[in-house]
């Protein structure tokens, strides 16, 4: 998510769109937090197997799965792991059979279909407006 963030706030800059303008909601902090959640997201991904090379610990199995390649031999605990592979096996495929191309920046199309997303942003603001009745119903529009 902190990628598609990215990649979105550069095309914004380079096509010269406000964001105060179109987006409902801004933040001071962008895109600097994205690439701080993205630089933790990656680290992460690389250290959290890293159990596998302490001393003792080694397991090819434990050591493939946690490091994003499928293999045949599979315990309960490197099952979670193979989330890294599908997602990765996901989004290249995806690029791969929908033949789909990696945008620069100014290419990216973000004006098709504006008018359908204004009017979904107006339906909630309009959603918001209406002030809950009830005390539950209070409670439940503070929380969510």
């Amino acid at each position: 998510m902190s990628f598609t963030y990215i990649r979105f706030h550069r095309a914004m800059q380079a096509q010269g769109i406000d964001k105060k303008q179109y987006l409902p909601a801004t933040s001071r902090w962008t895109p600097w937090i994205a690439y701080w959640s993205f630089g933790w997201s990656f680290l992460w991904l690389w250290v959290q197997g890293y159990g596998v090379f302490l001393n003792g610990k080694w397991k090819v199995a434990t050591f493939i799965f946690n490091y994003g390649i499928v293999s045949s031999i599979c315990t309960v605990e490197d099952v979670r792991s193979l989330q890294i592979a599908l997602a990765g096996a996901i989004g290249i495929g995806y690029k791969i059979f929908a033949k789909t191309k990696f945008r620069r920046a100014k290419d990216v199309d973000l004006v098709s279909d504006v008018e359908f997303f204004q009017l979904l942003d107006d339906h909630y603001k309009q959603e918001k407006e209406i002030k809950p009745d009830t005390k539950v119903q209070r409670i439940i529009d503070k929380v969510f």
